[in-house]
């Protein structure tokens, strides 16, 4: 028997709160990364399964060591298999606490929406991983511009910035969105599927720039929705339209290609960065070639502390005359639906008793030695 109720017609909460989670966001993460690990990781160098903490182990730390905080909301089709059916995340950014509890600054404005796409046509790139957002909110820190900002061989030029084993591209594309980080910002895969993806967002990124410049509504995302699939091949002219606007390109760079390293060397990149890339020990050595003659003055990669293959390509690169810095990072994450709303836009953590998913994170710092340097 059919219901009788009108579209008009009370829903029970039990009914709204499904609908609300398939039409709207079904997950909001906050991430705050910290210049800090556990004593556990110490330990265990990073060999921890689901280890937790509170606001309490995280209140004693100088407000110096949180570098920097993202938040993420999910939506699109649920309930999903996330390898067969993506989602649109919207990432937002915010500065570190600058005052005791906590408290974050306004999100940065518009936000960066990615396209998840299978897991059949993009391999592990179909999603953001956790090391593309601890990269993103690294750059975005204090230490992180400082970085960035020596990296230039012609004073007063910013640098030209190279994205390998980009997947989705959150880090590149946010340093291109913030403008003042490079002068050119590459994003480099090998898989057609995420070239494709990838080209459409760059013109998704460069429409919402506009509209944030004419002070138009963010809720531009609302009006310009990510592709559920795909583009069979990665577009031509509207990439080439926007990156006039926001110096910014899509290029397919294997590094196991001597054809693709030599594009890689041609384009002259004084900054590269990756995450996660070095996920088996056969990646190593082609990777760590591929960076050696490239010679970027500088080259930031992130892996989880416990990647072995991350390890090894450290010490392949010392091994190979670059200086090579690890940092030692824990990326804390939370529901965001728990953190309070203030009236100018900042944000309040959840209660001190709530417990946190902390995982550790190494970036390795990356130099090789500049040519005056090396010819002596």
């Amino acid at each position: 028997m059919l219901s009788s109720r009108s579209q008009f017609d009370p829903v029970t909460a039990e009914e709204w709160a499904e609908r609300h989670r398939i039409e709207g966001p079904w997950q909001r993460t906050q991430y705050e990364l910290f210049d800090w690990v556990t004593p556990l990781t110490i330990l265990t160098k990073g060999n921890v399964q689901d280890e937790t903490v509170d606001r309490a182990q995280l209140s004693p730390l100088p407000l110096s060591a949180c570098l920097g905080t993202a938040r993420s909301d999910a939506s699109g089709e649920w309930p999903r298999d996330p390898f067969d059916v993506g989602a649109s995340v919207a990432f937002t950014f915010s500065t570190a606490p600058t005052s005791e509890g906590g408290t974050i600054g306004p999100a940065s404005v518009p936000p960066l929406a990615v396209t998840e796409i299978p897991y059949q046509d993009a391999g592990v790139g179909h999603t953001v991983w956790h090391a593309a957002v601890v990269l993103s909110i690294f750059m975005r820190s204090p230490a992180g511009i400082e970085l960035l900002s020596q990296s230039a061989r012609t004073p007063g030029r910013l640098p030209r910035l190279l994205e390998l084993g980009a997947g989705l591209g959150l880090p590149g594309r946010d340093a291109s969105a913030r403008g003042n980080v490079a002068s050119l910002v590459t994003i480099s895969d090998t898989r057609p599927a995420l070239l494709a993806q990838l080209s459409l967002d760059l013109v998704i990124d460069a429409a919402a720039a506009d509209a944030a410049a004419q002070s138009l509504e963010p809720s531009i995302w609302s009006s310009i929705q990510p592709r559920a699939e795909p583009l069979a091949e990665p577009l031509a002219e509207p990439l080439a339209e926007s990156r006039a606007a926001a110096n910014i390109e899509v290029m397919r760079l294997n590094w196991n290609d001597a054809a693709d390293v030599a594009a890689g060397v041609a384009g002259g990149y004084e900054v590269l960065i990756a995450s996660d890339v070095a996920y088996y020990q056969p990646d190593v050595q082609p990777l760590a070639d591929a960076m050696k003659a490239m010679g970027a003055a500088t080259t930031l990669i992130v892996a989880p502390m416990h990647r072995e293959a991350a390890r090894s390509l450290a010490e392949t690169l010392s091994e190979m005359g670059s200086s090579c810095v690890e940092h030692q990072l824990t990326l804390v994450t939370s529901d965001a639906d728990g953190w309070l709303d203030g009236e100018g836009g900042e944000r309040f953590p959840p209660p001190s008793s709530l417990q946190m998913p902390a995982l550790a994170f190494c970036i390795l710092e990356v130099s090789w030695p500049r040519e005056e340097e090396s010819s002596r």
